[in-house]
């Protein structure tokens, strides 16, 4: 879902990196010298975390009618069509 994308972008990237990663420069001004790294390690594996924590939830939440209807109306795919070429048929792909 690309408003569960979103969502998650925001909750796991966005915000939270950027007060986490200023509390631990104050505390650890050895990271200081890494920098870009520490950054990019953090955020890493602070994003697998929310992923790891959010799909269960998420798997448990789609079972609620409500909440399954309201994410299938913001998908985008949910409006697109699979593209079929013209002429192409189910013999032509084997």
């Amino acid at each position: 879902s690309h408003l569960l994308a979103v969502g998650l972008y925001y909750l796991s990237a966005a915000i939270p990196m950027t007060a986490l990663v200023a509390w631990l420069m104050a505390r650890a001004p050895l990271l200081g010298f890494l920098g870009g790294t520490a950054r990019l390690l953090l955020g890493s594996a602070f994003t697998i975390f929310v992923l790891a924590v959010a799909y269960p939830v998420l798997h448990f939440l789609l079972g609620i009618g409500w909440v399954n209807r309201f994410f299938t109306l913001f998908t985008l795919t949910h409006y697109y069509r699979r593209y079929r070429e013209p002429g192409t048929g189910l013999k032509d792909l084997k």
